[in-house]
Formats: structure tokens, C-alpha cells, sequence
């Protein structure tokens, strides 16, 4: 799995991008990598954009350990997953339902123009890239 970070300052929205065959092991890590840019840039809202995702190689039980976990967030970050293709929507609803107490703010969307309503943005951001080591 390939991943990509860009921040725009001026609406506080951090946008993490996957890419390729996605496992377990790869988003553990991002998970602490996404906490370090919490830490850093302080984003109000983050995108995960899943649009380029090619396969998944993790169960159901995988995503329900995902969910058990420590929020990377707090409470009152916006998530938006970007799931445009059916097998990304069908896991990320599951994740959404599972977190539902812990992470109220995440929602699940298949299109750019629902992005943007989610964020309560009428454009798109001008996202910068964020270089991570």
C-alpha cells in the first residue's frame, strides 16, 4: 500500500490518499504516522481518500480489532472516508457502525461533491503535500 498526505492550511482539512493493495500490517502504521501529523498540523477534518485502493487483503475481524482501538483523533475531527467502489463502501459502513460510539464524526461517502458537503466546503481545498519520513 502506497499513501500520500496533503494539508490545506486555510480550511484545516488533512487528505491521506491510498493507493494499491491494501493489508493489515500497512494500516497499523499508518495509524501511528497519523498521529504524528495530528500532533502536527492539528487538522479539523481529514479525508481518506480510497478511490485508488486496487484490493484489500484483511477479514472482518481485522476491521473490528481496527475499530477496538484507540481513536487516532479526537472526538470532534471530522472523518470522511472516500469510498467510491462498492467493496471499499461495504467495509468502511462496517467501520463506521462499529465506531459509531467512539468516533461519532465519520462519515462514509462515494462521491468528491459529498466530500465537500461533508466538510461543509463549497470548493475543494488547495491542498499542499505533506512530506512524510
Amino acid at each position: 500500500m502506497e499513501t500520500a498526505f496533503a494539508f490545506d492550511s486555510r480550511t484545516e482539512v488533512l487528505k491521506v490518499t491510498l493507493v494499491g493493495r491494501v493489508d493489515s500490517a500497512p494500516l497499523l502504521v499508518l495509524m501511528g504516522t497519523l498521529r504524528r501529523l495530528g500532533e502536527q498540523l492539528r487538522p479539523r477534518a481529514v479525508v481518506y481518500d480510497c478511490s485508488a485502493i486496487e484490493s484489500v487483503d484483511f477479514d472482518s475481524s481485522f476491521v473490528t480489532s481496527l475499530a477496538g482501538l484507540r481513536p487516532v483523533f479526537e472526538s470532534d475531527v471530522l472523518g470522511v472516508i472516500l469510498a467510491p467502489h462498492e467493496y471499499i463502501f461495504g467495509i468502511a459502513r462496517m467501520y463506521q457502525g462499529m465506531t459509531a460510539g467512539k468516533r461519532p464524526n465519520v462519515h462514509v461517502v462515494k462521491s468528491w461533491p459529498e466530500v465537500l458537503n461533508a466538510l461543509g466546503l463549497s470548493a475543494p481545498p488547495r491542498y499542499a503535500d505533506v512530506p512524510v519520513a
